[in-house]
């Protein structure tokens, strides 16, 4: 391949070359520049920190800025750049070079440094955007800990979507753990277990939807202004459980509030029998038919969840009782085969 060629083989040229080379150069500076926020904080907090004077930070700032500077002058364009196959660099091109044909100890202790580094480049390409991205989470905090929740809700938002994309390479390291007689039977557990949390989430998405639309019938005939908006507080409460239903309630409440207090006490016992109708008729019946799992077990795991873990219990508990499920289901079956 040559140097900077397209994906369809040939050299890249004017705007495909222009924005490859704006990628390469984002990978090396942000691969870079997470470094200095690491080093900042380190200077200025912890048991070995500095005082935070105007002179002390810009001489923080002045080594940081010629260190990037003869790293990227010095390291990369005068070492690294000299080191290629053929035009290609990296850790995998140099070990291209390797010729079978070399015999000795030579030849084996390139291999194992060559084999070490491409462990660390696939390591850092792993845990690198994982770290970077949490850092910069982390870091809202330092702004006011009254983001600590938010900071968590961000943070499982981003670990999803890398499990998202690594989910299959992760479930194939996960199953070439079992003898290879039972990989097949580990494979279709997975893909069992998969369906049914996304069985869970297309139900959560059900109920707020139900939820939504009961809301904004309710508020309109009881005559509450911008019911839609109420409706839309309340569809987005739904997916919080336990608090969410009495935090949507509240605005409604308010607004209703503004008509009478007669219209505002029909609402809450508006909200009151909907969330009472919803935790004994709907949420039975719709997890039963999406996720597999029967009435009583969805009550039971709920009651279970939220007297364990709270709000977290009470949201994890239909997916653990469908991931159990499938669990003993495929353990009773191998017993029984």
């Amino acid at each position: 391949m040559s140097h900077g060629a397209a994906p369809g083989g040939t050299p890249a040229r004017g705007r495909a070359l222009a924005a490859l080379s704006l990628a390469a150069l984002g990978v090396v500076y942000g691969d870079i520049g997470t470094s200095p926020l690491y080093a900042l904080k380190e200077c200025f907090t912890g048991a070995h920190s500095i005082p935070l004077t105007n002179d002390n930070v810009l001489g923080v700032l002045s080594l940081i800025f010629w260190s990037l500077n003869f790293i990227v002058s010095f390291k990369y364009i005068l070492c690294v750049m000299k080191a290629d196959n053929r035009g290609e660099g990296g850790i995998l091109a140099l070990l291209a070079l390797i010729r079978p044909r070399q015999e000795g100890h030579s030849r084996w202790v390139l291999v194992t440094l060559g084999l070490f580094g491409a462990a660390l480049l696939y390591g850092d390409g792993v845990i690198t955007p994982a770290i970077s991205v949490l850092g910069a989470v982390e870091g809202l905090k330092v702004a006011t800990s009254s983001l600590d929740h938010v900071v968590w809700v961000i943070t499982i938002v981003i670990l999803a979507f890398y499990l998202l994309i690594d989910g299959q390479s992760l479930f194939v390291a996960f199953a070439r753990l079992f003898p290879p007689e039972r990989r097949a039977e580990v494979t279709r557990a997975g893909r069992e277990i998969s369906t049914k949390v996304s069985a869970w989430m297309i139900g959560q998405l059900i109920l707020a939807g139900t939820i939504g639309l009961s809301s904004a019938i309710g508020l309109y005939l009881l005559g509450v202004p911008y019911f839609y908006v109420l409706a839309l507080i309340s569809a987005a409460g739904e997916l919080i459980p336990v608090v969410g239903p009495i935090l949507s309630a509240i605005p409604a409440a308010g607004a209703a509030l503004t008509v009478s207090p007669k219209t505002a006490l029909w609402v809450l016992v508006f909200f009151f029998l909907q969330q009472q109708a919803e935790n004994h008729l709907l949420v039975p019946k719709i997890m039963q038919r999406q996720v597999g799992v029967s009435a009583a077990v969805v009550i039971a795991a709920l009651l279970i969840g939220g007297a364990l873990l709270g709000i977290v219990g009470a949201v994890l508990a239909i997916p653990t009782a469908a991931i159990l499920q499938v669990v003993l289901q495929a353990a009773f079956n191998g017993r029984e085969t």
